[in-house]
């Protein structure tokens, strides 16, 4: 099936010159900050960190940091960005693990913190947004360069409503995606942050019970966790929203089974029968239900 027709069957179914740093707001600045503080833990000190790199050359043009306590750090180089860093716990970032970090420690080199990364976890706490990107209000033309200390402040609200957002999820499904994304580096951060629980005998039947009457009862669980793990996370996202979705292409291009995942825990009749699979997938009572035809 196309892309595109296969996102259009999902629905039915389930940056700015240096210059812009005087401009924001220091005020709000300085409430996002306190809000992430207080949301974590007093003594959790999180920097904030964007890499700008070349696309043709794919060097290092600019960075730009943020500390919690808003001073910042922007230079083209590297250099005084480890002194900056320096006594922080958690360095966060959009797409930091497989991107920005990799360039500023090397791709075998070794980072001191720990990396807490807001991309990756936007599609589970936002499923119904389709692109997950930073949102750069203070680039109002398309020319106009990124400002890497911009994005970070953007980064850091974007923490503050993924921690808001995880904390208002039910316990049961916060824990079943801090047992499905536990030890993935793409996640791990952020559940340290959030100071995640995780379920001592694993996720089954965790989502056997806060998914039921959404996927089929008999779907082997067991062998998705075990094999796709970040995938069955995105899936269930995606199924437990109350309203049309679309998983975003970067996610699929990243993580290709959860397409899949969807459909074989909600669109793959089991042959056992079940609640599920009787009531939504059955030919006859949808016929009737939707066309009005025995």
């Amino acid at each position: 099936m196309p892309f595109h027709s296969s996102m259009s069957f999902w629905s039915k179914i389930i940056d700015g010159f240096r210059k812009s740093d005087e401009k924001i707001d220091s005020v709000e600045s300085h409430r996002v900050s306190s809000e992430v503080q207080s949301a974590t833990s007093e003594s959790v000190r999180i920097a904030y960190v964007d890499v700008e790199v070349g696309a043709n050359d794919r060097k290092i043009h600019d960075i730009g940091a943020l500390r919690d306590d808003d001073s910042t750090f922007h230079q083209s180089g590297k250099k005084g960005l480890m002194e900056f860093l320096d006594g922080i716990d958690y360095l966060c970032g959009h797409n930091i693990v497989k991107h920005d970090a990799r360039y500023i420690f090397g791709k075998d080199g070794e980072c001191p913190w720990i990396l807490v990364d807001t991309l990756y976890m936007s599609p589970i706490l936002f499923p119904e947004r389709p692109y997950h990107c930073l949102v750069k209000d203070y680039k109002l033309v398309s020319e106009q360069m990124n400002n890497p200390v911009a994005d970070c402040r953007l980064t850091r609200e974007l923490l503050q409503d993924e921690i808001d957002a995880w904390n208002a999820l039910p316990e049961g499904r916060r824990l079943v995606f801090a047992t499905l994304l536990r030890g993935k580096p793409e996640f791990d951060g952020f559940l340290r942050v959030v100071k995640a629980q995780y379920a001592a005998e694993g996720a089954t039947d965790l989502i056997k019970k806060h998914y039921e009457g959404k996927i089929c009862g008999n779907a082997d669980i067991d062998d998705l966790i075990e094999h796709y793990p970040c995938e069955l996370a995105y899936a269930l996202a995606l199924i437990g929203t109350a309203h049309d979705s679309v998983t975003p292409g970067w996610v699929l291009h990243t993580y290709p089974q959860v397409d899949n995942i969807v459909r074989q825990l909600c669109l793959t009749r089991c042959i056992q029968g079940c609640a599920y699979c009787d009531s939504r997938l059955d030919i006859h009572l949808n016929l009737k239900r939707f066309f009005g035809y025995d």
